[in-house]
């Protein structure tokens, strides 16, 4: 429940006023756009969110289930909560399974009908739920790995096939795994791209609390690529 509050109720970032003309330093990139729905100025990575009718810094995608844009600052929660919704699913199904095998289930099927038919009807919800999840959970750590949104990487996409005049298959579209590996200009290595996210203690990565690095303006680049 902290997961779900913390994604649903955190601002995920709104771009500042005033942006600098400058990056911090010469690692990093700091490109100033202009969002004409919001006639101001927005940096690397932000995007206009049609729902939220605002710019959000980092923007993944805007959430129904949590009517919130996925950003900077609740991205963090957000897979938390993705991640422990499965884990809750698996329990669920393992209890039951577990339960099923102890009780003789199908001895005493007749006699505990009522309980035995929610324990199947969990069990089916638990496995769509689960394996909705499974796919989403895995393509969001890559992309968090690869240091990629999840508008970026629909972008990449989107210019590969515009370039190469093939058009994208049902894998490539949902699957980012199952693509050629997109470079990404922010990706600085797998833990300080996790770190940008959960922070750079591992110890309270499990936790939903909003311990990213930076600011969500400037953004460090990977030195080859510049």
């Amino acid at each position: 429940m902290l997961c779900f509050f913390a994604a649903s109720l955190l601002d995920p970032g709104r771009p500042p006023k005033k942006l600098s003309q400058k990056a911090s330093s010469p690692m990093t990139s700091l490109s100033i756009k202009y969002c004409e729905m919001c006639k101001a100025s927005k940096p690397d990575r932000s995007h206009h969110c049609g729902r939220c009718q605002r710019c959000v810094l980092k923007m993944d995608h805007h959430c129904p289930w949590i009517n919130n844009c996925v950003g900077w600052r609740n991205m963090k929660a957000f897979v938390l909560l993705c991640t422990y919704v499965y884990l809750f699913c698996a329990n669920i199904l393992g209890f039951s399974i577990y339960y099923i095998i102890v009780s003789d289930f199908f001895q005493h099927y007749g006699q505990y009908v009522a309980t035995y038919t929610l324990i199947m009807i969990m069990d089916v919800l638990a496995i769509i739920i689960g394996l909705m999840l499974s796919l989403f959970i895995i393509n969001h750590y890559y992309l968090i790995g690869r240091n990629l949104t999840a508008i970026e990487y629909w972008r990449a996409r989107q210019q590969i096939a515009e370039t190469s005049g093939i058009p994208q298959g049902f894998r490539s579209r949902w699957c980012p795994m199952c693509t050629p590996v997109l470079e990404s200009p922010y990706d600085v290595g797998t833990f300080e791209n996790f770190s940008q996210v959960f922070g750079r203690n591992p110890l309270l990565w499990p936790f939903p609390l909003p311990s990213g690095n930076g600011d969500g303006v400037d953004w460090q680049v990977n030195p080859s690529m510049l």
